[in-house]
């Protein structure tokens, strides 16, 4: 319930195979990780590149209709900031925003903190980006 609400206010769809895809990958999240097919490892992956797929194709869908609406959702804030000249968000970090998001509303602290953990390791820029962010303050 938690989550599709937190999927419906973020992006304004209530799609069950998002639901099903994102079920996949919090099972999958906290086991041994053996990338074989049939492990929960490897349904957490395919369920990751699913979601992923699926909020990639709504906000270029999103992107193509943006206009002046009074009913924002956060889908049309994020494509907005990434229209403007000068941001720093890219797509790719969008895509990630709008994925974690609503993990994070649904998910305890423990499985966020294993999913920041995982994404930080993915992403040495961004791992490089938070260790000086750490260093300056």
């Amino acid at each position: 319930m938690i989550y599709d609400f937190t999927v419906r206010k973020l992006s304004g769809c209530n799609n069950e195979k998002l639901r099903g895809c994102n079920s996949a990958f919090l099972d999958g999240l906290i086991s041994f990780p053996l990338n074989i097919p049939g492990t929960a490892y490897w349904k957490c992956l395919q369920g990751c590149n699913k979601v992923m797929r699926v909020i990639k194709i709504m906000s270029e869908e999103r992107r193509g209709t943006l206009t002046k609406k009074q009913d924002k959702d956060f889908l049309d804030v994020v494509l907005e900031e990434m229209n403007k000249a000068g941001t720093i968000l890219s797509e790719q970090t969008a895509l990630d925003l709008l994925f974690a998001l609503p993990f994070a509303a649904f998910e305890s602290a423990s499985s966020a903190v294993v999913l920041a953990l995982q994404y930080l390791q993915s992403n040495p820029l961004a791992l490089a980006e938070q260790t000086v962010n750490l260093n300056c303050s």
